[in-house]
């Protein structure tokens, strides 16, 4: 279920005792009525057409003769068929397969359902490494890694206005609130506009989060970086690094906000790199007066001498970095996650597709 509230109550003392209510603005209104007519859309869209293909699929199965139960037809799009199969025998695969005229591969699950899928092309091998400031135990950095509907991977890295357990209830609501429209596949700038309007209007007082999303298609490696106040993040290809850049506010400032997308397309052994501002503003304990430009070439020129390490080398290398270029003190919160893009028929140390070594690799300085 995703959080959109109706309304919300802001209570206000007032001289008499009493209490006032106040309703959402009307442009939360309008947010929430934009987002069903969307959804509206979409399911009927969904309505008209995966109940003809569910029951194509249940003829052909019964003319060859295998067992099933029932059909759920996600997709059928070539090269992305997502097919999950109910109270059917262990041969339902190859029927499939034979009769769409592609390799199919099987992940059982509950109960003893089938999910029949396209086999992914791309997997992501991530490190992580993180440090709070002045040592604390409690980071105002958030980090989260979904897995979407049509064979997408999101990783989504935010930092709290602030520090501390305030920061950290920022950054952590506005990547629930993501995680639940992007998994109920949303589109992404809707999904983060409608986070935007939630924070903007939970309080009267100031609660924003810096949103830094990108999401890799597992299927044929389209990339996609939303940025809402987010440092620059970094491709690197083999000693060819590329910076990714974007000027958006951070959510929960303004009502509403304009998202601009940066597009790519990542390979094999290509290595993703995200970072918060207390690692990325560091910089300027090398040079106090360093400018934008020079901080983004200083760490693609840090990066580009790390190239052959490994993505939790890499992570645990720039915080050590940030912290010895601010003289060994931490001075804000600090979060670096690497992901590496590797080929899923050249990887089979990757069974999940999301290989996430941040449980090992998660750090806290004292």
């Amino acid at each position: 279920m995703i959080d959109i509230p109706a309304y919300k109550w802001a209570q206000h003392g007032q001289g008499d005792g009493r209490k006032t209510r106040q309703r959402l603005p009307r442009w939360w209104a309008a947010c929430v009525r934009g987002v069903q007519t969307v959804w509206r859309k979409k399911m009927r869209a969904s309505c008209s057409t995966r109940p003809v293909q569910e029951v194509q699929l249940q003829r052909m199965c019964a003319r060859a003769g295998v067992r099933f139960g029932q059909f759920v037809v996600h997709c059928l799009e070539m090269g992305r068929v997502d097919i999950e199969v109910r109270g059917c025998g262990d041969d339902i695969a190859d029927v499939l397969a034979q009769w769409l005229d592609e390799p199919l591969e099987v992940q059982r699950g509950l109960l003893g359902s089938v999910r029949v899928r396209s086999p992914k092309k791309f997997a992501l091998e991530i490190g992580l490494a993180r440090v709070a400031k002045g040592g604390s135990w409690l980071s105002g950095d958030s980090y989260k890694t979904m897995e979407l509907p049509q064979g997408k991977i999101a990783l989504a890295l935010s930092d709290g206005m602030g520090f501390g357990v305030h920061a950290q209830a920022h950054s952590s609501a506005a990547l629930q609130l993501l995680a639940q429209w992007l998994t109920a596949g949303e589109a992404e700038a809707i999904a983060l506009r409608a986070v935007n309007a939630s924070l903007a209007a939970r309080t009267r007082t100031d609660m924003y989060a810096t949103v830094d999303l990108v999401i890799m298609d597992s299927y044929d490696g389209r990339t996609t970086w939303i940025k809402s106040g987010s440092t620059p993040s970094y491709v690197i290809r083999g000693s060819d690094v590329r910076i990714v850049a974007a000027h958006n506010l951070p959510v929960g400032i303004l009502n509403d906000i304009d998202i601009e997308p940066v597009q790519m397309c990542v390979q094999d052994a290509d290595m993703i790199v995200m970072m918060t501002d207390g690692v990325y503003d560091d910089q300027k304990g090398l040079a106090p007066n360093v400018d934008l430009a020079q901080r983004e070439r200083s760490i693609a020129h840090v990066l580009r001498w790390m190239c052959a390490r490994q993505p939790q080398e890499i992570a645990d290398a720039l915080i050590d970095e940030a912290i010895a270029a601010c003289g060994g003190s931490i001075a804000d919160d600090m979060t670096v996650v690497v992901a590496k893009v590797r080929s899923v028929a050249n990887a089979s140390a990757c069974a999940h597709h999301v290989h996430n070594v941040a449980s090992a690799a998660s750090r806290t300085a004292y």
